[in-house]
């Protein structure tokens, strides 16, 4: 028989780092003590912001590669049946899209909206895709948990691709983040002049 073995190859993940400087007085620092607790709170949910926006639609040039950047373009995307119309049927072939070694730990993203507009698709009270409220059933979408993701797009534009539901294996998609962060006190900043 032939040599079959396999070719690994090394994957690039993109690492990027985040930075902010916030410049304050004397006066300022001394009237409000709990100034850098307020600056670090405003860092952390800037940092979360950035990154819910980049891990879905980053370019990958001095950010993360975003799902939806990494996707598109790509056999992956399933068309709607029909253009700029999301229905049912598109749902079901997202879901058929996928092969059944990967739609084991499969997982649904979509922003809120989305998700939304297809609760309103089975006015029978939603046993197309949920089952009905009184189930008492977990977030899961045809059986699949279902994430909301702010940063994809939330509607159908018409001449436009609308990439507005993933269906898919999340465990290779790779978040390198390194552990903490710190904070710097810098004393005397020199101006222009030095």
């Amino acid at each position: 028989v032939s040599d079959d073995s396999p070719t690994i190859a090394q994957p690039s993940i993109p690492i990027v780092k985040g930075s902010a400087f916030v410049q304050s007085t004397y006066e300022i620092a001394a009237d409000a003590p709990t100034l850098a607790n307020e600056i670090a709170t405003m860092v952390a949910f800037e940092k979360d912001r950035l990154e819910s926006v980049a891990f879905v639609t980053g370019s990958g040039s001095g950010e993360p590669t975003g799902i939806i950047t990494a996707l598109t373009g790509g056999s992956s995307v399933v068309a709607s049946i029909t253009t700029d119309t999301l229905a049912l049927a598109d749902v079901y072939a997202l879901d058929a899209a996928l092969p059944a070694r990967f739609a084991a730990g499969g997982s649904w993203l979509a922003h809120r909206a989305i998700y939304n507009k297809m609760r309103q698709f089975d006015t029978g009270g939603g046993n197309g895709l949920w089952g009905q409220l009184g189930d008492g059933r977990k977030a899961e979408l045809l059986g699949r948990p279902d994430y909301v993701a702010e940063a994809m797009d939330g509607t159908i534009t018409a001449l436009s691709d609308n990439l507005v539901l993933v269906f898919g294996d999340f465990s290779n998609f790779v978040i390198a983040d390194r552990a903490g962060a710190s904070m710097r006190f810098v004393a005397e900043i020199p101006g222009a002049n030095g």
